[in-house]
């Protein structure tokens, strides 16, 4: 779909004209050659310049930057050894690198103290947003972020300034969204002739028609979209894609997953067939932008009925959010993995904890753990929360979970590990 331009609900503008672009600069053919060169590049200096970043701040050996450096390399390497993603035509060759950037910023902001950076992780939470719409979530880290520095300036007056910063954030953040949405806009008009549409209308709505009922039938006073919603209900039963066929063990999220994907498939089939066959339409953007409505449509009418139902449906997917993040989902020793991840988590919020209470540790690391590791868990909320949570969703923070650990113990050994082995 980026490959060959486009119109495609719930594609971000950026990604596909980014490689619109290397087909004009390049020609046709070797635009794809430098795609993966210019987003294998990008991984490189990411990585690079997050390492030397921290190695600046935090004064460390050459073993040291090394072992970060593996550790930055993390995402990339998910898929190996089938390919490295940044040499493959995704969303995530360029949104991996970008988010390398956004964390830098974030972390010159926090270790020394400047907000100009934080402008800039503003402007970078906006551009991987229009790469990927689910990591609009980085304002919500933007916002906490400037509200924290904020307050720890103004520690006196805490209460003033927590609700003034934040309302003052909340809104830069409130444009930040309406602008997504307006550059989209402008997208399809200037290249489609059409306008912006939710990707939400697809996504939540196959989600929550997982969480459905076939008496859901008569929430619907319009004929024809009870007839669309009866149709499809009656296919989800036969392919046995709704809740009640979810089983009751930790791979639950599997059929959540193929059964939101397979219900989109379907819902958006009838839709389709009835604007062709039935309302006549014939032109594709037409059809896209008609289809997105009723879809949305659909969506909000079974949202109010079955929210409780599309909660503990998120609730169960976030557990293997929460795996992918840190570790790899493997068959034979699954339980371990959620053991593992459960206590690689309780281990980052006693690392924060500790760096914050002694005053002989630098709290600048328990900033550093607490921004990946709460980074890495607003994703996996917010992700599970509207759509679901793949390996390749969740591993933003993977490697830099582990580079903000190493600090951390790092530092502990070099206070206390001399002075144990004395003992």
């Amino acid at each position: 779909m980026y490959i060959n331009f486009g119109h495609y609900s719930g594609v971000q503008p950026l990604y596909p004209l980014f490689i619109q672009i290397c087909r004009k600069c390049f020609g046709n053919g070797i635009y794809l050659d430098a795609v993966s060169f210019i987003q294998g590049g990008l991984a490189l200096v990411g990585c690079i310049c997050l390492v030397r970043f921290l190695d600046k701040s935090f004064r460390l050996e050459n073993g040291s930057v090394v072992v970060l450096f593996l550790f930055s390399l993390m995402p990339y390497a998910i898929e190996i050894p089938g390919h490295v993603i940044s040499h493959e035509i995704m969303t995530e060759g360029l949104s991996y690198p970008l988010f390398y950037f956004f964390v830098l910023l974030v972390l010159k902001a926090l270790i020394e103290k400047k907000s100009l950076p934080l402008v800039g992780a503003h402007i970078m939470s906006l551009v991987l947003s229009l790469i990927r719409p689910q990591m609009q979530f980085l304002f919500a880290v933007v916002l906490i972020i400037g509200v924290y520095m904020i307050m720890k300036k103004n520690w006196k007056r805490k209460i003033v300034v927590f609700f003034v910063s934040f309302v003052m954030l909340l809104g830069v953040c409130g444009l930040e969204l309406k602008g997504v949405l307006w550059i989209d806009g402008v997208y399809e008009r200037v290249f489609f002739e059409g306008h912006s549409q939710n990707s939400a209308n697809y996504t939540v709505q196959a989600r929550v028609l997982y969480a459905s009922n076939a008496e859901d039938a008569e929430l619907f006073s319009d004929p024809v979209m009870k007839e669309l919603y009866q149709k499809t209900y009656a296919k989800m039963e036969e392919m046995e894609t709704t809740w009640r066929y979810t089983p009751n063990n930790l791979w639950r999220w599997k059929h959540i997953v193929g059964g939101t994907g397979m219900n989109s498939r379907i819902v958006q089939g009838y839709v389709e067939e009835y604007l062709r066959n039935d309302v006549g339409l014939t032109k594709d953007i037409e059809v896209e932008q008609t289809k997105n409505k009723i879809c949305g449509e659909m969506m909000n009418v079974l949202l109010k009925k079955n929210w409780g139902r599309y909660l503990i449906n998120s609730f169960q997917l976030m557990p293997s959010g929460f795996v992918a993040s840190v570790l790899f989902q493997k068959e034979g020793f699954y339980v371990l993995c959620h053991i593992g991840t459960l206590l690689l988590y309780l281990a980052a919020i006693g690392i924060v904890v500790l760096f914050y209470i002694r005053r002989d540790l630098d709290n600048r690391i328990a900033e550093t753990v607490l921004l990946i590791s709460g980074t890495a868990i607003m994703n996996v909320v917010s992700t599970n929360l509207i759509l679901f949570g793949l390996q390749r969703y969740m591993v933003y923070t993977y490697g830099m979970f582990y580079m903000a650990m190493f600090l951390a113990v790092r530092a502990l050994w070099r206070k206390y590990g001399w002075k144990f082995r004395k003992k």
